[in-house]
């Protein structure tokens, strides 16, 4: 096999390049986060990992803006409500043509 082929089809192993010398066992684990998985191999070697689809797209990372986000749910509540009486005054109007 062409030696590109061999690196791109090693990057399909959880364990990359990495051999796990006299594999008795794997053994896998659901995460408390959303779609990630923990991952035991054992044997001669031992390996562990942590594997999620393509990142773990359910956490929030450090400089994620609490504040922005409570600003877009209260401007969503008030723009709903303004909506809401918007439309019951135009109902209203055309009840009384």
């Amino acid at each position: 096999m062409p030696d590109s082929f061999h690196r791109l089809f090693m990057q399909s192993y959880v364990t990359h390049a990495l051999k796990v010398e006299g594999l008795r066992g794997i053994e896998t684990v659901p995460a408390r986060l959303e779609s990630t998985t923990l991952v035991f191999a054992y044997g001669v070697d031992l390996f562990f990992t942590q594997l999620a689809p393509s990142r773990t797209y359910d956490s929030l990372t450090e400089d994620f803006s609490y504040a922005l986000l409570l600003i877009t749910i209260v401007a969503l509540v008030v723009a709903i409500f303004v909506t809401w009486i918007l439309s019951e005054r135009k109902e209203l109007q055309e009840k009384w043509r």
